[in-house]
């Protein structure tokens, strides 16, 4: 192999095992959200509102964006969560591969919370559980329109959000990940 391609796979794995690198990839997708929901109103409907907006054809355009919020929401705590790991002492990036978290399964934000729990007391709520399983289901739905096996949407897995609560529980969780990180990074 060539002296550029050792390079540039040392630089993904200094890249995916820094901390900051993943905090970073989490704001930006905080951010995102934060732009979507300036342009969507339904972050400021109650839960009622919201379903009974649904209801109405041709959908609101402001309610066609809500997936995608959560969506990006769920993926900048996957990203805190996966910084938190190699913060920690993990890795995530071998030898130029990506390399995921041992015993977790992708894009399932309690199961990475709790390996993540194993290095560094995250302290979960019963609540913060609830919304970490919902954001894990609309990190899928947000791209695509089914899951990988039918069973991954039962009835009883159906991401249904209490807006004003949730948003609540979201908020306070992000503040709680960023502030287990040893360096405090502001953005």
């Amino acid at each position: 192999m060539s002296d550029d391609w050792d390079w540039l796979i040392k630089q993904y794995n200094m890249v995916g095992n820094e901390p900051l690198a993943w905090w970073i990839t989490a704001e930006n997708l905080l951010v995102a959200s934060q732009f979507l929901c300036l342009h969507s109103a339904t972050h400021q409907l109650s839960g009622k509102e919201f379903f009974d907006l649904h209801k109405k054809l041709p959908l609101p355009d402001e309610t066609k964006v809500y997936g995608v919020i959560q969506m990006l929401r769920g993926m900048a705590v996957e990203a805190l969560l996966k910084g938190l790991w190699v913060d920690y002492g993990g890795t995530l990036a071998e030898t130029g591969r990506y390399k995921k978290i041992p015993g977790t399964t992708e894009h399932q934000l309690v199961s990475l919370a709790e390996k993540v729990t194993t290095v560094i007391n995250l302290d979960l709520s019963s609540n913060e559980r609830s919304v970490l399983e919902r954001l894990s289901i609309s990190i899928v739905d947000g791209r695509y329109p089914i899951q990988k096996l039918w069973e991954s949407k039962k009835p009883e897995k159906l991401p249904i959000w209490y807006v004003h609560r949730d948003e609540a529980i979201i908020t306070s969780m992000i503040s709680k990940f960023k502030s287990k990180f040893k360096l405090k990074y502001e953005l």
